[in-house]
């Protein structure tokens, strides 16, 4: 089944594929958002959505951070 707005990308799954869904996500929201159409009741959903969102995507983020440093700081060929 396809949802409108969303762009598949085949069945093989990856980080940047990840990556990729959450920002088209963020911009069919906005459009959505953009359009006029969004109840206030939907509108109180989407925010409370969009604040615990945010909050797990800073944790990811952080977490994303602390491996790309420790990556950063192993010498070239040591991979643990």
């Amino acid at each position: 089944r396809k949802n409108p707005g969303v762009n598949l990308k085949g069945m093989i799954f990856g980080l940047t594929r990840y990556a990729d869904y959450i920002k088209d996500n963020i911009s069919q929201l906005d459009a959505e958002l953009a359009s006029g159409k969004v109840e206030p009741d939907q509108a109180k959903e989407v925010l409370n959505a969009l604040k615990e969102a945010m909050a797990m995507l800073q944790a990811l983020i952080t977490k994303v951070e602390g491996y790309v440093a420790q990556e950063s700081a192993q010498p070239e060929g040591d991979s643990q």
